[in-house]
């Protein structure tokens, strides 16, 4: 699966005596990058629904207070 996404041989762990480690560097930096925008994203949806809450919080707070 690893190998079809960021396009590595399927030996690529194997390489690991060569000079430049490469391969290893590659696929952490995607792994991370792909980490970064993980906890980003988890972030935002955080705060949205904070936000989502409070509005309902009012909403529901301005029709009780009607009833």
């Amino acid at each position: 699966m690893i190998e079809g996404i960021f396009g590595l041989p399927p030996d690529w762990w194997c390489r690991s005596a060569a000079p430049n480690f490469n391969y290893q560097f590659r696929v952490v930096a995607a792994i991370s990058l792909w980490a970064a925008t993980k906890v980003a994203s988890i972030a935002e949806l955080a705060q949205h629904a904070r936000l989502l809450t409070e509005t309902a919080d009012r909403i529901s707070g301005r029709f009780g207070a009607m009833a």
